[in-house]
Order: structure tokens, then sequence, then C-alpha cells
């Protein structure tokens, strides 16, 4: 059976989500997105991506699938090093706030 998954960071696209799954009477997988710093999308603050892993969980047709937390700036760093360095700083270090607080 196919499942979809989307990227979700605000309580308006929970609804919608909700909602139109409700009409055609399927489930999807939500994770929430984490901002890896670059400031584009995603929840910046850990207390948000909680709200909204609650409301996922809340919703009934939705299932929270998890975190997504992706910096498209550092693929294009050449030095492995610097690379980990930024990695670390940033995207893994903004995912493991958030999620220390779904434990």
């Amino acid at each position: 059976s196919l499942r979809l998954g989307v990227l979700v960071d605000s309580r308006c696209q929970i609804e919608a989500l909700s909602a139109a799954a409700e009409t055609r009477g399927v489930e999807i997988d939500a994770y929430v997105e984490v901002d890896a710093g670059q400031n584009r999308c995603g929840v910046s603050a850990p207390e948000a991506a909680l709200a909204l892993a609650s409301a996922i969980s809340a919703s009934g047709r939705l299932r929270f699938g998890g975190l997504h937390c992706y910096h498209g700036g550092i693929q294009h760093v050449r030095s492995a090093e610097e690379r980990r360095r930024r990695v670390l700083e940033g995207p893994v270090a903004r995912a493991a706030a958030a999620a220390a607080l779904l434990r």
C-alpha cells in the first residue's frame, strides 16, 4: 500500500492536511520541519516542534513521522572537515534540541 509523508511547520498546514485526509479516508505521515539555520523554513524553537508534534498526534488522520532538518547550503562546502563541523553545529544541534523535548 502507498504511504504519503509531508513536511509541516505550522498548525494551519496540519489542519488542512488533516481535513483533506479525513475527506479521503486516508492517513498521512507528517514530519515536523526544523529550521536548520538558514531561516528559510521550519520551526526554530524546540518548543514549537513539540507543539506541532502534539498537534499532529491529536489530529486523528495524521501520524507523527518524526523530524526533518536539512541545510542545503552546507552541501557546497568543499572540505569534509568543515562540512562535518557545520552539520554538527547547525542541523544536528537544532534537531537534537527538538528531539530532546519529544522524548
